[in-house]
């Protein structure tokens, strides 16, 4: 069944038939590529490509199965009781063109003092479209990413992109404080790392992004501008620049229509998650950010009721109008790839990416496609599911960070990497 061939009430009746435990077939894998090779090459049975250097002057791509990463300090690790010794502190950075970002930095008061070796980089964990930093990665303590990175020495601070979680709000009848994606990218993007890295005295730091909040990091590092240099590493959670085959893709005609003046997510999520754990009929929904066999109640609710805010009408546009073409992602104006092949090819960041294999918004082609465009000779696509023996259970957008079995089987593919890529200090 190809993406033009799946129409919209098949697609709900796909995920409504889902369970966690019943692989989806790689239905939404193949639809990334035109020819049938392509599409196959493209399936998510090729889990895992790393980058080696051949004896010719091409690179070549190894493709492999990948579980868990076998560490005895990932199966320690009790994101509970990080969250006991984490202090929290509330920062504001001012970008170049006057919005007000928050920022939370998380860490261990004792850490410094510890006689261990702890990690050289800060972590920047970077949120997605309309999404706030605290809903994303520190939802509650059994079910947090900041707790998980603190408890193993990180010195953590989390995001607020402009308009979403604690950061300055628009107005909503005043179209000059809308902004697009690439506002994300030139304004937000600059004044986050400048404050971090001068906060910190860091020279680089490990990027972690949700979503869009990979997407942004993808741009910078095609951009090469000055804070290119400043990544570590860069790990992309469902994420990836090329959205074709996502749900969006498939309503994209009807959604232009309905948001004409942009998107009340924040009221109309809210209203879902009053109902989460009650209505039956809405499993469809949650399905879209979530399988909610993989979720906890508590936290599908609090996500729902507080993670989102207002879309504008220029984020929607330039999201619909490139994220699921053939370019992937791009600037307004169409003149800047956010995924540009020509730059990444060079590029020699480590990245990590990780898809679920049931994510409707960033399905994991998408983010294997994107990975595999950077020169880097330390890069590794996973893609999350029980058919491909990466994980138990499947993954959708959200429950990668805060599913039931997260820690368990999400978190340590993310320490190990940041581990390799890191020096005691």
């Amino acid at each position: 069944m190809s993406m033009v061939d799946l129409k919209a009430p098949q697609l709900l009746n796909l995920i409504t038939d889902a369970s966690c435990d019943e692989a989806p077939g790689g239905i939404l894998a193949g639809w990334l590529e035109d020819d049938s090779s392509s599409r196959e090459s493209a399936c998510c049975s090729e889990i895992e490509f790393v980058l080696e250097r051949s004896s010719t002057s091409s690179d070549s791509i190894r493709c492999s199965s990948s579980s868990t990463p076998d560490s005895s300090e990932a199966d320690a690790l009790s994101v509970g009781e990080a969250g006991d010794i984490c202090q929290r502190e509330s920062h504001v950075c001012i970008t170049q063109d006057g919005w007000r970002l928050h920022i939370s930095h998380v860490f261990d008061p004792t850490a410094e003092a510890a006689d261990t070796p702890r990690p050289q980089h800060p972590v920047l964990l970077v949120p997605g479209l309309a999404s706030s930093g605290e809903h994303t990665f520190d939802l509650l303590p059994d079910y947090s990413l900041v707790n998980a990175l603190v408890a193993r020495g990180y010195d953590v601070w989390v995001a607020d992109l402009r308009g979403n979680g604690h950061s300055q709000k628009p107005c909503l009848f005043d179209r000059s404080t809308w902004w697009t994606v690439d506002d994300h990218l030139q304004h937000d993007v600059p004044a986050v790392l400048q404050y971090v890295l001068q906060a910190t005295g860091a020279r680089q730091l490990h990027w972690i992004g949700h979503s869009m909040g990979g997407m942004l990091a993808v741009g910078l590092l095609s951009q090469q501008g000055p804070f290119a240099a400043a990544l570590r590493s860069v790990t992309l959670l469902a994420s990836g620049c090329f959205g074709r085959g996502s749900w969006h893709s498939i309503l994209a005609p009807l959604i232009t229509r309905l948001t004409g003046y942009g998107f009340p997510a924040g009221l109309v999520c809210a209203a879902v998650g009053s109902l989460v754990g009650s209505a039956a009929a809405l499993w469809f929904v949650e399905a879209l950010f979530y399988m909610p066999c993989n979720m906890p109640q508590a936290c599908a609710r609090k996500l729902m009721t507080g993670c989102f805010r207002y879309i504008p009408v220029g984020v929607i546009r330039q999201f619909l109008g490139s994220l699921n073409s053939k370019q992937g992602l791009t600037s307004c104006d169409s003149s800047f790839r956010y995924a540009d092949p020509e730059v990444l090819s060079s590029v020699q960041v480590p990245v990590l990416g990780l898809n679920g294999s049931w994510d409707l918004f960033c399905p994991a082609v998408g983010g294997r496609q994107t990975v595999q465009l950077f020169g880097s000779e330390a890069k590794q696509f996973v893609c999350l599911g029980p058919q491909h023996g990466t994980s138990k259970r499947h993954y959708g957008h959200f429950d990668i960070v805060s599913g039931k079995h997260a820690a368990e089987e999400v978190y340590p593919h993310i320490m190990g990497w940041l581990q390799q890529h890191d020096a005691p200090l």
